[in-house]
């Protein structure tokens, strides 16, 4: 064999090895990558499992604590004890932030039981937690949803009402949609109404710190109508803060 070969022949081994090193590199770094991400995922799980734990058991408490408050408003007279009702409230304000933590954390893995449900009831329900509130119903809907949820939508939307709206009172009507089997609900309140991007209102969680924070609860609410085959959108005016839900039902 020639100079010529035995260097083309060296070169050919050369090229070879370093492919293979190479080759054993990416190999070696893709195995020690997916076990990171492994770990990473397990101690995910681990939190979210603590943090549910946690979550739950303090939601527990606060719920015997507010039964407590309760049945003391009803034993004795609110003129005795005026901050009574407002220890209720915020017992119920911290009861529904608890409960959205909990669903913020397992959006996408709650299961969801469509059925017949009216207006009504869930508005009854949800108004029964904000006593502070002047609910009206001026239309009843039978909707095709998730009780459970859409009752968190309301209360959330009522919560924001409350708490960033300063409002006493909130109107709801419904009307039908041309050719459609949707229905339309505007929830009015006599709030303060947003100064904040009403097209992203909803779709971000900011800090409470920061000055457009509203919480997380409108977020869930947006992202749980949704998942129920839904919309949710927002105005706003100098009258007040307004909440369209369109969902499918009939008016009643």
């Amino acid at each position: 064999m020639d100079l010529a070969g035995q260097v083309s022949e060296s070169k050919k081994n050369m090229i070879i090895y370093e492919g293979i090193v190479l080759i054993a590199i990416v190999i070696l770094g893709s195995v020690f990558l997916i076990g990171y991400v492994w770990q990473d995922y397990k101690r995910n799980q681990k939190l979210q499992l603590f943090f549910s734990i946690f979550t739950h058991d303090i939601k527990t408490s606060i719920s015997r604590l507010r039964l407590q408050a309760e049945i003391l408003e009803e034993e004795l007279p609110s003129t005795a004890h005026p901050t009574l009702s407002r220890l209720i409230q915020d017992v119920t304000r911290l009861d529904l932030q608890l409960e959205n933590s909990l669903l913020f954390t397992h959006i996408n893995k709650h299961q969801f039981y469509i059925e017949k449900a009216k207006l009504s009831q869930l508005v009854a329900t949800a108004r029964a937690d904000f006593s502070q509130l002047n609910v009206e119903l001026k239309q009843d809907v039978e909707f095709s949803t998730d009780k459970k949820w859409f009752l968190s939508i309301l209360k959330n939307i009522f919560q924001n009402s409350v708490l960033h709206g300063q409002a006493s009172k909130i109107e709801i009507t419904a009307k039908g949609e041309a050719n459609s089997d949707f229905v339309e609900v505007l929830i009015v309140d006599n709030g303060i109404g947003s100064q904040l991007n009403l097209t992203e209102l909803g779709t971000h969680v900011y800090k409470s710190n920061q000055k457009n924070s509203n919480g997380i609860g409108l977020y869930l609410s947006k992202v749980l109508m949704q998942k129920l085959k839904g919309d949710l959108s927002f105005s706003s005016s100098k009258k007040g803060f307004s909440s369209h839900v369109k969902l499918r039902g009939k008016l009643l």
